[in-house]
Formats: C-alpha cells, sequence, structure tokens
C-alpha cells in the first residue's frame, strides 16, 4: 500500500571535521570525518552496513550544540539499515526518538506507520498518518496512503479491552451524625462498628466494539462495555453497570468526525436491579495540530429507578475535553463537564459540575496506564442522611 520513500531530510552545505570516539566490539576507533553522512551514505551504497551503522551510531550518540545538525538524518538513515536487516522494533524505536525532536516529521511518521502497518497494527497506523501533513508528499504517494488510511478507517472487525483498577473506600458515614444512611433511595443503620466493615474495592472491566462500513467515511459501531465493582468487605455495595451502544459515525475532513448513538443502560446495586436507562448521545471531535485535540461529548437520557420510583426521570449530561499528546505513547486529559438529573420530584433532582484530569501512558509490552483524578460540585434540596441535612437554597 505504500510505496518506499528515500529522501535527505538535511544536507550539511558545508564541509567539517571533528573527533569521536567510536566503541565498536572491542576496538576503539578516532574518527577524523569530512561530511560522515556521505560517508555512511556511500557504505551503505556499496551493502557494507556494518561500517555505516558504526559511524551513524557515533552520530546519534554526541551531545551538546553539535547534535541538532546531523541527529535527525543520521537516527533516519540507520533506521532504513534496521529495516533492512528486518530489525523492526529497533527501527521503531529510532523513529519514536526522532518524533520527540521534531514531532512535524512527516516521512518518519509515514516510515514508522509503515512498521506498524507490517505488523498488522493498523490503529496505529492509522494515528501516525492521522498526525502527518500528507500534503507535503508527492501526489502519487499521497494518493496511496490516503487510500490505506480509508482502509483502514471502514475496516470491519472487532475491538476488544480489559482493565482493573481499585474503587473507593465504601465507608462514607465518617462525616455524618445521622443514625442512617439513604444510599439509591434505600435506607441503612449505621451501626457502632460501621467503621470497621469498610473497605476498598476492585472493579473489573471490559468493552467490544464492531465497526461496519457504509462508505469511505460513514461507519456503523456497535459499542458493549460494562465493569462489576466488587467488595470484598461488603457485599451489599457491590456494582454492576452494562451499556449498550449503536449509530453512525461520520468522518467529516481529516480532523473532524462526528457520531450519533442510540444508547440502552441497566444498573444494578447489591445484587439487585437498580436503574435502567435509554436514550441518545452525540460525539464530536477535532484535531487542533499534531499534538492537540478537542472532544465533545451531549447525550440525553429516560432512566428508571427500580429501588425508588421518585428518583426515576430524565439525565442531561455534556462533557468538553482537551487531549494533549506527549512522547507519541501517551496523552494528557483535561476536561469539564454537567450533568443534570430531573427526577419526578424536584427535590430529588440535582445539577453536578465536574473538573477533572487524567493521563495515559502505553508500555512497550502493549500494556497501557491510565489515571484520573475528578472534583464534582452538587446542589440538591433532599435530606442527604450520608452527607448530612442540605436545605434546596444550599450548595
Amino acid at each position: 500500500m505504500f510505496q518506499k520513500i528515500t529522501t535527505v531530510v538535511c544536507s550539511l552545505s558545508f564541509m567539517w571535521v571533528f573527533g569521536l570516539s567510536v566503541t565498536h566490539g572491542q576496538e576503539i576507533r578516532a574518527l577524523v570525518i569530512n561530511d560522515p553522512i556521505n560517508v555512511a551514505k556511500n557504505y551503505v551504497v556499496g551493502g557494507d552496513y556494518r561500517q555505516a551503522s558504526v559511524i551513524l551510531e557515533a552520530l546519534i550518540s554526541v551531545t551538546g550544540a553539535e547534535k541538532q545538525f546531523y541527529f535527525i538524518e543520521a537516527a533516519m538513515l540507520l533506521a532504513a539499515i534496521l529495516i533492512k536487516q528486518e530489525k523492526f522494533d529497533n527501527a521503531k524505536e529510532l523513529y519514536q526518538k526522532i518524533l520527540v525532536i521534531n514531532p512535524g516529521n512527516t516521512i518518519v511518521r509515514i516510515e514508522l506507520a509503515g512498521l506498524y502497518r507490517r505488523e498488522g497494527n493498523h490503529t496505529s497506523a492509522l494515528f501516525q498518518l492521522e498526525l502527518a501533513d500528507l500534503s507535503s508528499l508527492p501526489k502519487l504517494v499521497n494518493g496511496r496512503v490516503i487510500e490505506y488510511m480509508q482502509w483502514s478507517r471502514r475496516r470491519e472487525g472487532w475491538k476488544f479491552r480489559i482493565n482493573f483498577s481499585l474503587m473507593p473506600d465504601t465507608n462514607i458515614n465518617s462525616a455524618t451524625e445521622n443514625e442512617t444512611v439513604n444510599i439509591f433511595g434505600r435506607d441503612f443503620d449505621l451501626s457502632d462498628d460501621a467503621q470497621k466493615t469498610s473497605g476498598v474495592g476492585l472493579m473489573s472491566g471490559g468493552a467490544a466494539a464492531y465497526t461496519h462500513s457504509l462508505g469511505s467515511d460513514t461507519f456503523l459501531d456497535a459499542k458493549l462495555d460494562g465493569h462489576y465493582i466488587f467488595y470484598p468487605n461488603n457485599s451489599g455495595f457491590n456494582q454492576g453497570f452494562a451499556m449498550f451502544r449503536l449509530g453512525p459515525r461520520h468522518q467529516i475532513t481529516k480532523n473532524d468526525e462526528v457520531s450519533l448513538y442510540f444508547s440502552s443502560s441497566k444498573q444494578t446495586f447489591g445484587g439487585e436491579l437498580y436503574s435502567d436507562s435509554y436514550g441518545a448521545e452525540s460525539h464530536f471531535q477535532r484535531r487542533l495540530n499534531i499534538k492537540q485535540e478537542l472532544q465533545l461529548r451531549v447525550t440525553a437520557q429516560k432512566y428508571k429507578n427500580h429501588f425508588d420510583e421518585n428518583r426515576s426521570g430524565a439525565r442531561y449530561s455534556g462533557e468538553l475535553t482537551f487531549r494533549q499528546y506527549f512522547k507519541e505513547r501517551g496523552f494528557l486529559n483535561f476536561y469539564s463537564g454537567m450533568n443534570i438529573d430531573d427526577a419526578k420530584v424536584e427535590a430529588l433532582s440535582s445539577k453536578t459540575y465536574s473538573f477533572g484530569m487524567g493521563g495515559y501512558y502505553q508500555l512497550k509490552q502493549g500494556l497501557s496506564f491510565y489515571i484520573n483524578s475528578s472534583i464534582s460540585a452538587v446542589n440538591y434540596g433532599e435530606i442527604w442522611g450520608a452527607f448530612g441535612k442540605k436545605r434546596k437554597d444550599q450548595r
């Protein structure tokens, strides 16, 4: 799908002399070279990859102000040798180092995408191509890259994800003098040893998604995700959640994408069905540049509370997320949102405002970490035993 691109990123316009100490096996050699990049290229043309690698590794290892003059070209040439020798993982590491210094290097992103495509990782390949400035490519290459991107976006197939995490302590009654707490519409009596039964929970979750092509830029997505929270010391707090989404997704431009999903969900508490809902949600995503993007999510749902009918009603929410990518393997999320619960009984209605930040990082072994922190503020009018008595005019 890709046409191999051979290019010189930056060529030195002057002749210069410098000394380097290069370790190759047990031998130390002092190099005094005129334009060492061209010397390495001559070795490559002659098929002497070993000698070319010695020179290029020496150039890459140099630190200081001189590094910016030849690091990128030396690293690109060495990566090409590694690919020729089928050392694909080493080549990927070199390309990633180049992108840390120069994230706008289109050629490197194309080559890195080609390596991901070679191993069948089309998601990572597409990610690199979406960050590349394709307008700078030759017309023939540009067309083939776009053709691959369209194929990658509309490819049919399954995607899976699993995750595990720790959940907060169940002991939420340490700040109240009430003898009972009301949780999810049910009253719980507090005993003198309530704190002794507290404990953190364990959450396991996962997701499965299937994409079907409806055209070159339009797809039909089906997604199922859920989680289960288990408290070893207090099974009455165990919670389960599952949601199914189905709807179209459209790639407006290279940088803009919009989707509309119809959703249905169920939630359990203490082993019993707590609530179910159905509704719609819309997503809009815009890539601002190669390192930043905005995401907007708006939802509207009708839900029923099986523990307390008065809590049933409608729920509306919106969330705006700013994402900052870094080091090619991770990103930071900064988000703010609002959730409106419009219950049958006005006193049970509430508004929640939230702000937060999260971080994601992918390891070389294929594992990934996501850390999220948030703060929320709620206004309500009912008597919430777990948090003390509040009047509707208080915040």
